[in-house]
């Protein structure tokens, strides 16, 4: 029941927002859009199977090697 609801409230969003993106063809927008629902789906998801998503700080770390091994 819980991950009908979440369809729903996804859909309601994308319903509500979708057409003055395309309306106004701000396609760029319009990825970013997608991409962050997605996410924000899926993010949904994990929390109602009770799953820890995963930390940001291991990405959030090799990135910052990687940028610090530049700038040696």
């Amino acid at each position: 029941m819980q991950v009908v609801l979440l369809i729903i409230i996804f859909l309601a969003i994308m319903g509500y927002e979708l057409p003055g993106i395309l309306r106004n063809g701000w396609w760029g927008e319009l990825i970013v859009f997608v991409i962050l629902l997605a996410l924000a789906f899926a993010l949904g998801m994990l929390q109602m199977k009770s799953i820890a998503p995963p930390s940001p700080v291991a990405g959030i770390e090799f990135l910052v090697e990687q940028l610090a091994r530049l700038f040696e």
